[in-house]
């Protein structure tokens, strides 16, 4: 049933499914996967919202053939279709494994495929946990929010404004993961997004007197290990 200012449509039967983009669509997919577990307790089965990632080991007695196939069965039973276009496998290896085979979950994939997205984050296995995409599509991405507060400067927005958009947008999609994936940052990616922050200061987003730092930020977090809140990328605010 579905409401529009004052209208209200016919009642309508739904057997199977979740209506996409419903407020309660989250919700009612933690329950419909409150029943779903890994076929072996050496596998994990992560669930977020209408996503689910199978973690499979090198060493268990559950393949990941078998357990793809448990998952399959499951949906069947709920009246569920898994999305198999969407469905991918990410293999974490050494650089020069001695035994390395990927497995017929996903058939064809191709070199320049190896990019996934995963909760925002961008993972690639080739080589192993390079973050290198990750860097270049969150730069991609605050570099077009970058252009967004330089129209709104232009229309007038005063700079504190315009440094409540920039943490909003830009300083949190960068900071997003960072306490988990920073760890794995060459030198290399850490001083673009250093770079990417320098060219800020350009734009007055920045304090002059606190450049931001990667660098320092992983560092803090580092030394504050056993807290379950990590220290926020802070930046001041310009003066306007």
């Amino acid at each position: 049933m579905c409401k529009v200012y004052n209208t209200l449509s016919k009642a309508v039967r739904m057997n199977m499914s979740i209506v996409q983009g419903s407020g309660i669509g989250p919700s009612l997919c933690f329950i419909v996967e409150s029943d779903l577990y890994p076929k072996s307790s050496n596998n994990k089965l992560m669930k977020y919202a209408d996503d689910t990632y199978l973690l499979v080991p090198e060493n268990t007695n559950c393949t990941l053939l078998e357990e793809f196939e448990h998952i399959k069965d499951w949906a069947t039973t709920n009246k569920m279709v898994i999305n198999v276009s969407k469905t991918k496998e990410l293999v974490f290896h050494r650089p020069h494994p001695t035994r390395f085979q990927m497995s017929e979950v996903v058939d064809n994939i191709e070199e320049s495929k190896l990019l996934y997205r995963l909760l925002g984050v961008v993972l690639s296995d080739r080589p192993n946990l390079n973050f290198d995409g990750h860097v270049s599509y969150v730069l991609s991405i605050c570099s077009q929010r970058l252009y967004l507060t330089e129209l709104l400067r232009s229309k007038g927005m005063p700079g504190k404004k315009l440094h409540e958009i920039f943490v909003a947008l830009i300083v949190s999609r960068i900071s997003y993961a960072l306490s988990a994936c920073g760890g794995f940052l060459t030198g290399q990616q850490i001083n673009r997004i250093n770079v990417f922050f320098r060219k800020v200061r350009h734009f007055g987003l920045c304090s002059s007197t606190r450049v931001c730092d990667v660098s320092e930020y992983l560092s803090v977090n580092r030394s504050r290990v056993g807290y379950t809140k990590p220290v926020p990328l802070l930046v001041s605010r310009t003066s306007t």
